[in-house]
């Protein structure tokens, strides 16, 4: 099947793509939009300088680019020279993502903005945020108070620096008092986690994700009680953990449709029961002739027999038989049974 696919690639590609997309082969609906680059080198369909892979061989090619472990966007370069088939980058990607070895060297979180409270400053600056802008060619850095709204505009000699930043927050924080809360726009928050979710636990020492756990609890703050393989509860900030991704498995090959089979009569309906008859179900009513017709009915004991007869023990009838042993006779040499 894959065979006669490459074949109608070839000559979808040879003859040329009809105007609409809708027309083409199904094996070739997904080249739609590179169908200008496509061309045939030697029996092999080309991709510009780009070999492109058959879905058989897909998986093998992916193991060979990602042999270095070089993160995803090395391996997407290093793709983008030799193969190509429709979606590699995002399998590239997912490939990486899910990868043990380059699970455990992936760079850490950024810093998440300063814990921010829901309720308004009860003091000047007590709460303040701080950002850059840019007039007139040159670079500001403003320092503003959430209650009052009172700034601090200072001018950046050349560009912004986290020399100059720390310099004029310092001289700030001299005038005004060090602040509760400071709010910094440019930081991003991390999507909070949910509980039972399974996530990669970064070591603070060695910078890798090289544990597993299961959110078990959330606690104020960004903070998660994490419980580990080994059975140990920690609490982690979110900054320290990350979703966890399972490892990809072999796919498994696409089956070629078989022949549509031809439907099968339907099994014969069972024969229905003899139907019986009323002379047959009065003669299955009707004793024998000449035998006397006898009706009986349970016999009745009254309440007294029945409280006696569920008060005595029940006792088995089942036959006791001696065990057998052996008689020792005196002055004989052996035993008798």
């Amino acid at each position: 099947m894959r065979i006669l696919k490459c074949s109608e690639q070839c000559e979808v590609i040879l003859a040329g793509f009809p105007e609409n997309r809708h027309e083409a082969p199904p094996a070739v609906r997904a080249y739609w939009g590179v169908r200008h680059q496509l061309a045939i080198d030697d029996g092999l369909v080309v991709y510009g300088a780009r070999l492109v892979v058959p879905s058989a061989l897909r998986r093998g090619v992916l193991e060979k680019l990602h042999d270095s472990h070089q993160g995803v966007d090395r391996t997407k370069r290093r793709a983008r020279l030799s193969v190509y088939w429709p979606g590699i980058d995002k399998q590239i990607a997912d490939t990486v993502a899910a990868c043990a070895q380059c699970r455990q060297r992936l760079p850490s979180h950024a810093r998440e903005p300063m814990w921010r409270e829901d309720g308004a400053p009860t003091r000047v600056f007590e709460s303040v945020s701080a950002d850059y802008f840019s007039a007139g060619g040159h670079t500001y850095l403003v320092y503003v108070d959430r209650l009052s709204g009172w700034p601090y505009v200072t001018v950046c000699p050349r560009t912004a620096s986290a020399d100059h930043l720390t310099r004029q927050l310092r001289l700030m924080f001299s005038q005004t008092g060090v602040p509760t809360v400071c709010y910094n726009k440019s930081t991003r928050r991390l999507p909070a986690l949910k509980i039972g979710s399974r996530v990669d636990l970064q070591d603070p020492t060695t910078g890798r994700w090289n544990r597993i756990g299961v959110i078990v609890g959330v606690g104020q703050r960004r903070t998660y009680l994490v419980k580990t393989a080994s059975g140990r509860v920690l609490w982690r900030n979110r900054r320290y953990l990350r979703p966890y991704r399972p490892l990809l498995t072999e796919p498994t090959l696409p089956v070629a449709p078989s022949a549509p089979r031809a439907p099968q009569p339907p099994p014969p309906p069972p024969p229905p029961p003899p139907e019986r008859t009323a002379v047959a179900a009065e003669r299955a009513v009707r004793p024998a002739a000449g035998a006397p017709f006898v009706c009986r009915s349970p016999p009745v004991r009254s309440p007294e027999v029945e409280t006696a007869a569920a008060a005595l023990p029940r006792r088995s009838r089942r036959q006791r038989r001696a065990p057998g042993r052996l008689r020792v006779q005196w002055g004989a040499t052996s035993y008798e049974e």
